[in-house]
């Protein structure tokens, strides 16, 4: 049996965290951020979509992808909190 975690706003779905997402019906998947390498600056950049930006700043730039992967998972964290 697969397991799966939904999180819950307002008493929306937020999201699901699983592969087999027939278990809930039709589904929409939006991405609530992208984390991706500006050439020009030579950096990466994390940015968090308006609609999903609680306060600002909703982006942020680092050198080291794995420090915006962070920063993006915590922002993301802090709206669900």
């Amino acid at each position: 049996m697969q397991k799966y975690v939904m999180t819950f706003d307002n008493g929306k779905v937020q999201g699901v965290h699983c592969e087999a997402l027939g278990l809930i019906g039709e589904a929409k998947i939006e991405r609530a951020s992208t984390v991706e390498f500006d050439e020009t600056k030579q950096v990466w950049v994390a940015s968090i979509k308006k609609k999903y930006a609680h306060k600002k700043p909703s982006t942020f730039s680092h050198k080291e992808r794995a420090m915006c992967i962070e920063w993006e998972i915590n922002y993301l964290n802090e709206r669900s909190a």
